[in-house]
């Protein structure tokens, strides 16, 4: 059976996993070097992460929090948004990330994929 776009079979082999359920934002490691930030709006659990990286600058990558830049900028959400409230706040969320120094990446903006690192060439 399908819900909401996901298809049983996808998960089906994961039913005897130990997930560790993440309600808010979370230092991974306790480090800073993996945080993983709560995003909601597209779906009531969406999340992204933030990453220190030792050479290079704070990155977060938030797949769907926002869809398009653009559509960002105009704190437009999407007819798929989950709650286009919770969504609006994520959008002030992935703004003061910015403010804050931290690159973000969306997964469905073409200049955000052409700005990570391809063929081989990583960040660290």
């Amino acid at each position: 059976m399908d819900r909401a776009g996901y298809a049983f079979n996808d998960y089906r082999d994961t039913r005897d996993y130990d997930f560790l359920e993440l309600t808010g934002d979370t230092d991974l490691f306790l480090d800073g070097t993996v945080t993983v930030v709560r995003t909601s709006g597209h779906t009531p659990g969406h999340q992204g992460v933030v990453l220190d990286l030792d050479h290079h600058e704070r990155i977060a990558f938030l797949g769907n929090a926002a869809h398009l830049q653009e559509g960002l900028d105009r704190n437009v959400p999407m007819i798929s948004d989950w709650n286009v409230q919770e969504k609006l706040l994520t959008h002030d969320r992935i703004r003061a990330l910015s403010r804050a120094g931290v690159r973000t990446f969306l997964s469905h903006d073409p200049a955000h994929f052409a700005a990570l690192p391809h063929d081989g060439a990583f960040w660290d």
